[in-house]
């Protein structure tokens, strides 16, 4: 767990990473040790989504986002992770077992070093003082307190410099990236192909090398965000918070034979319509702000109604 703007390193352990697990520790390391935060950012694991994490956020008045999946270089703490597994290695036996005897001072001696892309150290961003160290101690400055105006004085002055340095950082990192990046935004109502990440199954003869690369068409139905989109397929079936890295256009043909597809569906429906002297309504119009399975009860309760005329 990091902080975004100061990058302060929260770790933990845990033997299982479940949801009331995970819940706690943020409940802990997080809100009551540091206040709450506007927003959390997260991968897509299971114990992320659960709905105990969910009402604890919401009871908090905290919105959590997640990364698109697939997509890691969405998600800053992936970076951290490298860093602290590099760190970690240089401490480890042979065997590897003694791997976590030394996370408290890892986190220490991270939270206490320059960082690159802000210019201070994560503890001074948090405290408005440097911690002493074993290393430092004798070569530390006096303990004695500043006043508080002038502390509070110099923690904006850094605090500026910090947006600064990291508007610099993000630039220079969307430079880099929108150099292997092709000029191409999916819109609404577009249809695309998706890249797939399949898992291979021994048991069922399924050969991840052999499996299709991409899946499709789907409809694009809602932009997130310039990267990332939410897809529906022609079953209903939803694809959310997809980067745009794994998708590609349809070809023309294949979209157009889809669009003429749902056409005839809606002259069908209407023509339905028609003879039940418009009594039923569809809710194709509607079904940009449908979730999966609004269609399905819709449907059910229109046959109902038709078979309901029927008996009589």
């Amino acid at each position: 767990m990091q902080d975004r703007f100061s990058k302060w390193l929260e770790m933990r352990l845990l033997r299982r990473a479940t949801a009331p697990a995970v819940t706690t520790h943020i409940a802990e390391a997080i809100i009551f040790r540091h206040g709450c935060p506007d927003t959390i950012l997260s991968d897509n694991g299971t114990q992320l989504r659960s709905s105990k994490l969910a009402k604890m956020l919401a009871a908090h008045n905290v919105r959590h986002v997640y990364a698109p999946v697939h997509a890691p270089h969405c998600n800053p703490v992936e970076r951290t992770n490298r860093v602290v597994k590099t760190m970690i290695s240089q401490y480890v036996d042979r065997n590897h077992r003694n791997w976590d005897e030394r996370i408290p001072e890892l986190q220490f001696a991270y939270n206490t070093a320059r960082h690159e892309a802000t210019g201070y150290t994560p503890a001074y961003l948090i405290f408005g003082r440097e911690p002493i160290s074993p290393l430092n101690r004798e070569t530390a400055p006096s303990a004695a307190a500043a006043p508080p105006d002038e502390t509070r004085r110099h923690l904006e002055e850094a605090y500026e410099l910090v947006r600064v340095h990291l508007a610099r950082v993000f630039q220079r990192q969307e430079k880099y990236y929108n150099l292997r990046r092709r000029q191409w935004a999916p819109k609404v109502g577009e249809w695309v192909w998706k890249r797939e990440y399949p898992l291979a199954n021994k048991a069922a003869a399924f050969n991840v090398k052999l499996a299709p690369k991409f899946r499709g068409p789907l409809e694009v139905r809602r932009i997130v965000s310039p990267v990332i989109v939410d897809l529906r397929d022609k079953s209903g079936k939803w694809s959310r918070h997809i980067h745009v890295q794994d998708l590609k256009p349809a070809p023309a043909a294949l979209a157009s034979d889809v669009n003429e597809e749902d056409n005839d569906t809606e002259t069908n429906t209407g023509e339905n319509d028609i003879e039940d002297d418009g009594s039923t309504e569809t809710e194709t119009d509607n079904d940009e702000n449908t979730e999966p399975g609004d269609n399905d009860n819709n449907n059910n309760e229109t046959k109902s109604e038709d078979d309901d005329r029927a008996e009589d």
